[in-house]
């Protein structure tokens, strides 16, 4: 099965920001917990560090399906209206195949 990575961006509210980063540590650490999870995390942007990015790996597409389900996430997918400032960009993508950058 392919591996799937999925890159999530969204904004804070400035007022709200102190708040959506405890929760996001939360949501951080139950993540790397659920089976197959490869990778997980959150990060500023470096050109705008008002927004926020998480960046995911999963072992498959069952993985992640699985995650979505998990009470921490469900918490997440319902502080996030009140604490964003725009609906987060999702993106998910299957890879087919991975390898070390063949660097000159």
């Amino acid at each position: 099965m392919a591996s799937v990575i999925v890159i999530a961006r969204v904004r804070p509210r400035a007022e709200s920001r102190a708040e959506l980063l405890g929760l996001l540590d939360e949501v951080q650490a139950a993540s790397r917990l659920d089976d197959g999870c490869e990778q997980y995390g959150y990060h500023a942007e470096l050109t705008d560090p008002d927004s926020l990015v998480a960046v995911e790996e999963w072992r498959d597409m069952p993985a992640l399906q699985a995650h979505l389900r998990q009470p921490h996430v469900g918490r997440l997918v319902a502080a996030l209206p009140a604490l964003e400032t725009e609906p987060p960009s999702i993106v998910v993508h299957q890879i087919a195949s991975s390898g070390n950058l063949p660097l000159p």
